[in-house]
């Protein structure tokens, strides 16, 4: 069955039925979001541990802007 063919059939179903469906669909994706979830929080175990340290320092809003601008003036020269 293609992806219209999919479509064109859950559209055919009651209100309740097409909620029904995607929630079994959104349910699907918990696995891989936890898996996802895990990886973000190792991110940002060790983001917290250079910044304790002192290995990276934080940017003021200024600073970022000027550092992402430069690149793009970079990238497009």
């Amino acid at each position: 069955m293609t992806l219209a063919e999919v479509i064109r059939a859950a559209m055919a179903l009651s209100p309740e039925e097409r909620s029904r469906v995607a929630d079994v669909l959104y349910e699907a994706d918990e696995a891989d979001q936890s898996a996802i979830d895990a990886a973000w929080a190792s991110v940002v175990a060790l983001r917290a541990d250079e910044l304790e340290s002192g290995a990276v320092r934080t940017l003021t809003r200024e600073e970022a802007d000027a550092y992402l601008d430069a690149r793009a003036a970079a990238r497009d020269a």
